[in-house]
């Protein structure tokens, strides 16, 4: 997957089904809620000496009916390089914390399978006809963002 680099990050979260289950989407804005006050509060917000100064956060809720496929695509190519930055500008102020790799590495293979499903929602004729179809009964996104959301707070 080619990512364009930037400091715009735009967090798209599916909603599965056009009849999410109930609390769905009071579960995403929670998830939402959680990540955008725990990237105000971390250390690195406005540390001039990273290229996170710009970095806005913007959530998209949409339903099935009206996903975008590329849309998916550049959200995990944002998510992916997001986390890489995060992780480059701490290795730099600690660089012998072991225990920032750990969390790292582990944050990032929970998210692998989130994104493989972003960056393949389209190469599939199931996925011209439908493109939420690959997310159904997928879950996955909601732990990957709580997941994403402790680390990003121990930082």
């Amino acid at each position: 997957m080619n990512c364009k680099p930037g400091l715009l990050l735009v967090l798209t979260v599916s909603l599965v089904s056009s009849r999410p289950a109930p609390g769905a989407l009071e579960e995403l804005q929670d998830v939402a809620e959680e990540l955008l006050k725990a990237y105000n509060a971390s250390n690195f917000k406005n540390d001039s000496r990273n290229n996170l100064l710009y970095l806005d956060f913007h959530f998209t809720f949409t339903t099935e009916e009206s996903a975008n496929p590329a849309q998916f695509t550049e959200t995990a190519c944002a998510f992916q390089d997001y986390l890489n930055k995060i992780y480059r500008h701490q290795l730099l102020l600690n660089p012998n914390d072991s225990e920032l790799h750990h969390q790292f590495i582990y944050t990032k293979n929970q998210f692998a399978p989130f994104l493989k499903q972003f960056s393949t929602v389209c190469s599939s004729k199931e996925c011209d006809d439908n493109p939420g179809a690959l997310f159904k009964k997928k879950l996955l996104g909601y732990k990957v963002l709580r997941l994403f959301v402790q680390w990003l707070g121990k930082l």
